[in-house]
């Protein structure tokens, strides 16, 4: 049971009765019947929590270059030497290749193939309401994440896919698609039926790597000296990403690896490459809608 093993991890997961759940969520649907809560759980705003990590890395020495347009891995033999940014190299021990949905194109073009997949999940935004919802509501078998913001919008997620342009290049891209827009709208309004009163007031969508069982792959990868992977987080990336951090920087510094050996590219040893290739096609063309 998925609480359980959350539980055993020393989250704070409670299940909660028809009625508690309408004191934490009120505006629930009236089929709800239990819920599972966990009053620990917070939201943060990516834009602004990613530019105060980026400010601090680089108040610690960190050198950010943005708007590459071309990205490669300098393999001499079998040890990843450095990475070359628009035909300047920087080399070092390490390379940790944290591409997103483009590590499997990167990584390919050095001879790597790994088990992640793009996907681009959709988001929606409504106008701005008054406070109602402070948890974070989820439903089995449908495919939800609405949240209420501090600014009084709804932000609507669950999974929802879109369309991806130039798959496997450096120039991928994704589009909202109308029809996926409209299911994710009626899940959202049939569980939360306040949201009735509110409209779509924008809706975007971003690409992320989809690791074939849906785990992080973590680690260094076998018979590549020199190339760490921290990819494929399978629409988890924003939570897990401080600690990961912290994970990848001990291992990389000697301090231990421990914690993420579970999460190691060694787990896909041996694994078919015609059952990687079908994951890759089955994941950028599933039917839409069919999530949950």
């Amino acid at each position: 049971m998925r609480r359980t093993r959350e539980r055993e991890a020393g989250l704070d997961v409670r299940i909660v009765s028809a009625a508690e759940v309408r004191t934490i969520a009120p505006g629930i649907m009236p089929a709800a019947r239990l819920g599972a809560y966990s009053p620990g759980d917070g939201q943060a705003n990516p834009p602004k929590t990613t530019r105060a990590f980026a400010a601090a890395a680089a108040a610690r020495g960190a050198a950010y270059r943005t708007g590459a347009r071309s990205v490669r891995l300098e393999r001499r033999g079998d040890r990843v030497a450095g990475v070359v940014v628009d035909g300047d190299r920087i080399a070092g021990r390490w390379v940790v290749l944290a591409a997103g949905a483009w590590s499997p194109r990167i990584a390919a073009e050095a001879g790597v193939d790994l088990p992640i997949a793009p996907r681009a999940p959709q988001m929606l935004l409504t106008d701005a309401a008054p406070p109602m919802l402070t948890p974070t509501i989820g439903a089995a078998k449908r495919p939800l994440s609405l949240k209420q913001l501090p600014s009084g919008e709804y932000l609507i997620g669950g999974g929802w896919p879109s369309a991806i342009d130039a798959i496997g290049t450096d120039r991928m891209t994704c589009r909202v698609l109308p029809e996926n827009v409209e299911g994710s709208w009626q899940v959202a309004s049939d569980v939360f039926p306040p949201l009735r009163a509110r409209r779509v007031a924008r809706s975007w969508c971003g690409l992320e790597g989809e690791c074939i069982d849906g785990v992080p792959l973590i680690g260094p990868v076998g018979g590549v000296e020199g190339l760490y992977v921290a990819a494929g987080f399978s629409g988890h990336g924003f939570q897990l990403s401080p600690t990961v951090g912290h994970a990848v920087a001990d291992a990389l510094t000697g301090k231990g690896d421990g914690p993420l050996v579970a999460l190691s590219p060694a787990r896909f040893a041996g694994l078919d490459p015609e059952r990687v290739r079908a994951f890759k096609t089955d994941l950028v063309s599933r039917p839409l809608g069919t999530l949950g």
